[in-house]
């Protein structure tokens, strides 16, 4: 189970854009030894996220941006 805040914020002016992520996330009742691979895991996944996110919004970018 996860619990805490996660969130971004996107910034824009012109012809760009950026995102900033927070977050504080913690995994409840995982033993110890397990968190570098929980941690491993989890930055897979949001980097995964991101990237995804990228280009659905690159595809839906105006013509010539």
């Amino acid at each position: 189970v996860l619990t805490g805040t996660a969130g971004f914020t996107v910034n824009g002016s012109g012809e760009t854009s950026s995102i900033d992520w927070f977050e504080q996330v913690e995994v409840k009742h995982l033993p110890g030894f397990l968190a570098p691979i929980a941690a491993k895991l989890g930055a897979a996944g949001f980097r995964h996220g991101r990237k995804r996110l990228d280009k659905v919004l690159s595809e839906r970018a105006p013509a010539g941006r």
